[in-house]
Formats: structure tokens, sequence, C-alpha cells
């Protein structure tokens, strides 16, 4: 019994290094598309800005308040993207199959 629970024990050690080794690898996965996510929301807000004004509007302005600190930052950018309207910007995309 003693020599069972042994064999028991070191069966467990391989499954408990693999469990975390994959609680390190889905922190290291969830942090990288936290920071893509962030990437594609910049970029669907520039082109949201620079082509459907209105849509920009009804999304990052009108459910806040004006004078508050999201309003006059997405009112700031906007304004920037008209100021800078007659120098297009390039719009990088990568597509990955």
């Amino acid at each position: 019994m003693v020599v069972r629970w042994i064999y028991y024990r070191l069966d467990n050690i391989p499954h408990r290094i693999q469990a975390a080794v994959n609680r390190d690898f889905i922190k290291e996965q969830d942090k990288e598309w936290d920071i893509k996510q962030e990437e594609a929301d910049k970029k669907v807000k520039m082109i949201l800005a620079s082509q459907f004004p209105s849509t920009y509007k009804k999304n990052y302005l009108d459910p806040y308040e004006e004078g508050s600190e999201l309003y006059n930052e997405n009112m700031e950018f906007l304004k920037r993207l008209r100021d800078t309207k007659g120098e297009e910007e390039v719009i990088k995309v990568r597509a990955r199959w």
C-alpha cells in the first residue's frame, strides 16, 4: 500500500509540472491578446474618425458628457485627424492566414 501511494505521487509530478507551465503560458497569451486588442481598437477608432465621422461621434462622443476627460480626449483626436486630413496617414494592415 505504501509503495502504491509512492508511485501514485510520483506519477502526478509530470502532470503538476505541466499544469504550472500551462498556467504561465495562458497568462502570457492573455497579456499578448490584450495588447493586440488595444492596437485593434486604436485602428478602428482611427478608421471610424477618418471615414465615418458621424459613427465616431455616436460611439465615442455621445455616451460622455461634454467637458469630461474622455469626451475631450476623443474630440481632440477627431480635431487632430481633421487638421491632418490633407496629409494622408497610411494604415498598415497585415493579414495572417
